[in-house]
């Protein structure tokens, strides 16, 4: 599961690293899509290291004649390593809004907002039992569907007729 979560954070520095190049947005919320990405990675990862290095740690098999192996790491860096839901669900709202300049309908930006700010919302209460039981699997389904449907958008061909260069301006142009 662990690694799982490695595969998810990781492709959100490229994707933020992408539509900085591409100016898709304004200046200060490409650059904090890029942070909150990286900060998320590295809390990811410390989580990773951290909860292996407890495992392996424990890992006496019940016998009481095998010495103690404290964990390496001090358990304040795997408590700051399940913060990762707070970074990822803002870089997956600021990805979201920047995406809509980028001509993406609002409808499936929205479910990229709802599903970044419920991870940012419920991480309060992410070790109750019927948050972590419903709440954060249908957060993990909301953003999968997100991803998926950004996806499918962007790689879909486009008509030569609708042009992404105002796709930010939200007026209906006139046909005559």
């Amino acid at each position: 599961m662990y690694l799982a979560l490695v595969g998810m954070v990781a492709p959100a520095i490229a994707i933020g690293i992408t539509l900085d190049r591409a100016q898709v947005g304004p200046r200060f919320m490409s650059v904090s899509s890029i942070a909150l990405s990286s900060i998320g990675l590295i809390s990811v990862l410390v989580l990773t290291v951290g909860t292996y290095d407890l495992m392996i740690s424990m890992q006496t098999g019940g016998r009481l004649d095998m010495e103690y192996r404290p964990p390496i790491l001090p358990p304040v860096l795997l408590a700051l390593g399940s913060l990762w839901p707070l970074f990822y669900g803002g870089w997956m709202t600021l990805t979201s809004l920047q995406l809509v300049r980028r001509g993406v309908p609002i409808a499936i930006a929205g479910i990229g907002v709802l599903a970044g700010f419920a991870a940012v919302l419920t991480l309060p209460f992410s070790t109750e039992w019927p948050v972590y039981s419903t709440v954060l699997p249908l957060e993990l389904v909301a953003s999968l569907v997100w991803a998926t449907a950004v996806g499918i958008f962007l790689l879909s061909p486009r008509d030569e007729r609708q042009p992404l260069e105002n796709a930010g301006n939200f007026r209906v142009p006139r046909t005559s």
